[in-house]
């Protein structure tokens, strides 16, 4: 068999037939959601931002706090920032608001930002009665998600853009890029932006979440792998410099065990806005120091999970190791019980529950 025979064979048995595709996929400059099949909830998204820009009333990115999300988030905060919106982002804090929609982050919103609109990133298809709270209270909320439907959907929202195929950055991209293509085609700098540090970003958000990494996502990994050796903006440069990648080929193991952990990190120990400060910022210093703090935040975030997980493991191994193990201790950060989980499971092939004491 030729090489091009055996590759052609062992992705047929991956259940992938066009090789061709699957080898050279296009570039997500070419994609939009109307490829997608959302011509009706994209007019809806245009008309909102429309009236508000008529109107000079806010826009609110409500993003998610982990990786996947804060990228997802700075890309499209960035966008409607670039093309005239007045708009600004929020990110729900971890512990006192959990994620999501939620009455909390909808109240702090109002009161600080008195917006129109918001619009979700990588969450939302899952908050029926928060999305309603939120329209009841005046605010037209387009939901963008990518994670499982639930059997009752947020119906209260104007527009529902919702894709599995793709992350919660993938879809933000796509949704940027229809944006800036509708209200502000000719801007140059956000075309450049679209090829080299948002799609960087849309690719560490992809590999970040674990989607599938086939069709649409593999476009957007492949070649924003490729765009962080382009990337200009400071945060990006100062987020490679930090984890010891500057001037490297970044890979996916890169994306997912490099730099996103220290994005996840901010919003494990701190507030995930200061993640999204650290990319969006034009200020090489301040994005120095939030870099260097996202360092920092990991290497704590480190070590608290090298701690926490001894301190389990010689717990569980006190008595026979149990079908289910369930684990809790007052002092462990709410933000790494997950973490402390995944590494329980890990070792001994078991389904672990971590719990820990919050304020509420």
């Amino acid at each position: 068999m030729t090489p091009d025979q055996i590759i052609a064979q062992l992705l047929s048995k991956r259940k992938i037939e066009n090789v061709a595709l699957f080898l050279k996929p296009p570039h997500p400059l070419t994609f939009s959601l109307l490829s997608l099949g959302f011509e009706k909830e994209l007019n809806i998204l245009f008309q909102k931002l429309q009236s508000c820009k008529d109107k000079n009333e806010t826009v609110v990115v409500y993003t998610d706090y982990d990786a996947d999300g804060i990228t997802g988030g700075s890309i499209l905060w960035e966008t409607l920032h670039a093309v005239g919106f007045k708009v600004f982002p929020y990110v729900p804090h971890r512990q006192s608001e959990g994620y999501g929609f939620s009455v909390k982050g909808i109240d702090a919103v109002i009161e600080k930002y008195h917006p129109k609109l918001i619009i979700s990133v990588d969450h939302g298809i899952s908050a029926r009665e928060q999305v309603k709270y939120a329209s009841d209270k005046g605010i037209s909320v387009i939901i963008t998600d990518h994670h499982t439907k639930p059997k009752l959907l947020p119906t209260s929202a104007k527009a529902i853009i919702h894709c599995p195929l793709v992350s919660g950055s993938g879809l933000a991209y796509i949704t940027a890029l229809d944006i800036w293509h509708h209200f502000d085609a000719h801007n140059e700098t956000l075309k450049q932006l679209f090829t080299t540090d948002f799609l960087a970003l849309a690719s560490l958000g992809t590999i970040a979440d674990l989607v599938p990494l086939t069709g649409y996502s593999r476009s957007i990994a492949k070649y924003g792998l490729r765009a962080f050796s382009k990337a200009t903006k400071p945060g990006i440069k100062e987020l490679l410099a930090v984890s010891g990648l500057s001037h490297m080929e970044i890979s996916t193991y890169h994306a997912g065990f490099a730099l996103a952990p220290r994005i996840n990190a901010v919003g494990r120990l701190s507030h995930a806005i200061e993640a999204v400060r650290m990319l969006c910022t034009k200020d090489a210093v301040k994005a120095k120091l939030l870099a260097q703090e996202a360092q920092a935040h990991n290497t704590t975030r480190q070590k608290m999970v090298d701690l926490a997980v001894e301190e389990a493991f010689i717990a569980i191994e006190k008595t026979a190791v149990p079908k289910l193990i369930l684990q809790k201790k007052e002092n462990w950060n709410e933000g790494i019980i997950g973490l402390i989980s995944s590494k329980i499971t890990e070792r001994y092939q078991r389904p672990s529950i971590v719990m820990t004491k919050t304020e509420e």
